[in-house]
């Protein structure tokens, strides 16, 4: 049998009794508690004596102009503060043992996108689905580690370009092989349906670099578009980041700064697809995001 409780509210004191109740998630948890209280004086002396942000603080003020300034573009790249990103950054380095660090590239931020190949037979396929209408994860406003889906639609139009900012370590032992990262995009022309693809073969061991191309115009009336990264017939590593899609006036990626490009959605959030989903993929082969020192 269920415990049921009851609450008699004194009279004239039912506004006030409502204002202090909040709703669980309906995905997660669904229930209705207490809306929690205001931090007291001596708690939030407590939490900055505990705190990592006066240290954070210490540092960033013994930036230089330009150290700022690069914190400041690779922030605005993702639409963060310098400040902002620096105390992201910094805190995942602290978790992980690392040294603060003063300064940030402006190909990648945080983590990354990881590829690796083992032997010269293995290869990868990944695809990111952009159909007319999907579901993405959504952060709630107010709430540091709360979510929910929300229905996205995408009205798809050319010139679509696609751009990504990588590093490619490679042995290519001979052709055939492939290394790239490319769009393939379905139009209806006179009753068919056709299929164009606009790519990007990767260069290995140039360092970090970002690459682009733009497909202007097809034949008929698009419908839908997929990216895909392809390795075959080499071995080594592949790291991306900064992954843009970009039409109708912004950028469609989904996960754009590579944080979680494996993850795999469940329960209340399992209508929500995975960034990246393998296509195929050998034993050797794997992918996941990993944060690059």
């Amino acid at each position: 049998m269920p415990k049921v409780g009851g609450v008699e509210i004194t009279p004239g004191l039912e506004d006030e009794y409502h204002k202090n109740l909040q709703s669980g998630d309906r995905y997660i948890y669904s229930r209705v508690g207490r809306r929690n209280a205001m931090i007291s004086r001596a708690k939030k002396k407590s939490l900055i004596t505990r705190s990592l942000l006066q240290y954070f603080g210490d540092i960033w003020a013994s930036l230089d102009f330009a150290q700022i300034t690069g914190w400041d573009y690779t922030g605005g790249l993702m639409g963060l503060s310098g400040w902002q990103l620096f105390v992201a950054e910094n805190s995942l380095r602290y978790q992980l043992g690392l040294l603060p660090s003063t300064s940030i590239s402006h190909y990648h931020a945080l983590k990354v996108g990881h590829i690796q190949t083992l032997e010269p037979l293995d290869s990868i396929k990944i695809a990111q689905y952009h159909p007319p209408d999907y579901f993405v994860l959504q952060k709630v406003a107010g709430f540091q580690t709360k979510y929910r889906p929300v229905l996205v639609k995408e009205d798809f139009s050319l010139p679509l370009q696609i751009q990504i900012n990588y590093r490619a370590v490679f042995l290519i032992p001979g052709p055939p092989s492939k290394v790239s990262f490319y769009a393939i995009i379905r139009h209806d022309y006179q009753g068919k349906a056709l299929y164009s693809e606009v790519g990007i073969d990767f260069e290995t061991e140039l360092g970090w670099s970002t690459d682009s191309i733009t497909l202007d115009e097809v034949k008929g009336e698009v419908k839908s578009y997929t990216l895909f990264i392809e390795i075959t017939g080499a071995v080594g590593v592949f790291w991306f980041d900064f992954v843009e899609s970009n039409h109708s006036g912004q950028n469609w990626a989904i996960d754009p700064f590579c944080e979680e490009i494996d993850r795999v959605y469940t329960r209340g959030f399992d209508r929500v697809p995975q960034p990246w989903q393998v296509v195929n993929m050998t034993e050797g082969a794997s992918y996941k995001s990993i944060y690059l020192p």
